[in-house]
């Protein structure tokens, strides 16, 4: 039953995807706001759910859903009314474009990967081929400005509380449709770098390589695996496995790293390293136990 209440959880995000709303106009308002409000009725896990709340969240909402004239305002009604459930993994992750004028081809990117981290949106990795390592970007990096658009305004309405990490997702979501573009397009992006200092790059966007996957209504994603041995500060030998997102591909790559870094005579011990994608908590994994990250320096 757990699980069955758990799916219908998940169900409210890939029914409301939004790709056939492109425009937020009646009937397909009404239909996409009636389909979410209706399937967390329906399906809510919480036997004590107010039903008479929910009603009236419902009459003072619905209004305004109608009312949208754009897709993204359409979404911020969603986005209200799931909020008001006080819960995670509840959601709507669009697969179209927040308003008609927001550039539609999005298939290049200018090769490095952003988290929303403390409010601020993030350089985790660098493609080493890509035209952001050829312009210097590194790890660390905060991304301040994309063409004119400034990413506080974006990053900043990122609340506290339970829907936080929800709202993560969604300025992750927001930021890729300004980072990305058409293939050998430039984006002048503005930078604060290592010293705290205010920098600006013209990067060419490329194709974005890696295996791709597709998760129902999702954006399409691109798998990527590192594997390399490496010295702890203390002297001894470690092996370090990266992975971009945690999908089905990284598998076989991960378990053949681990195999190789096994029959690494110098490698004696393979603990785990979780990075939460949008929050940045770290642990490490060891004998089926998830413990704080010990200090670097001590291993």
């Amino acid at each position: 039953m757990k699980c069955r209440w758990a799916a219908a959880a998940i169900l409210v995000v890939a029914v409301v995807s939004a790709s056939t709303v492109t425009r937020a106009q009646a009937p397909a308002a009404a239909e996409t706001f009636d389909a979410v409000w209706s399937i967390v009725r329906d399906h809510h896990f919480d036997p004590a759910f107010d039903i008479t709340r929910w009603n009236a969240v419902r009459d003072e909402l619905r209004p305004k859903a109608l009312a949208a004239n754009t897709s993204g305002e359409l979404r911020a009604v969603l986005a209200d009314m799931l909020g008001r459930l006080g819960l995670s993994h509840f959601a709507v992750i669009p697969s179209s474009p927040d308003s008609p004028g927001d550039r539609a081809d999005l298939t290049a990117e200018p090769g490095f990967d952003v988290r929303v981290l403390d409010k601020q949106l993030v350089v985790t990795s660098v493609d080493p081929e890509s035209g952001a390592a050829a312009a210097g970007v590194r790890p660390g990096w905060m991304v301040q400005r994309i063409g004119s658009v400034e990413m506080s305004a974006i990053v900043g309405t990122v609340p506290d509380g339970p829907s936080m990490r929800l709202a993560q997702l969604d300025v992750w979501r927001k930021s890729l449709a300004y980072l990305r573009g058409r293939s050998d397009s430039a984006a002048d992006i503005t930078f604060l770098d290592g010293s705290n200092a205010s920098v600006t790059k013209s990067i060419r966007r490329s194709p974005e390589h890696g295996d791709a996957v597709t998760v129902g209504n999702l954006p399409t994603m691109y798998v990527r695996v590192s594997s390399f041995p490496a010295r702890t500060p203390a002297g001894k030998s470690a092996g370090v496995i990266g992975f971009n997102v945690w999908m089905t591909p990284v598998n076989g790559p991960f378990q053949q790293a681990i195999d190789t870094f096994r029959a690494h005579s110098g490698i004696q011990h393979l603990p785990v390293f979780s990075v939460d994608a949008t929050t940045a908590d770290i642990s490490i994994r060891g004998r089926g136990q998830l413990v704080p990250l010990p200090r670097y320096d001590d291993l």
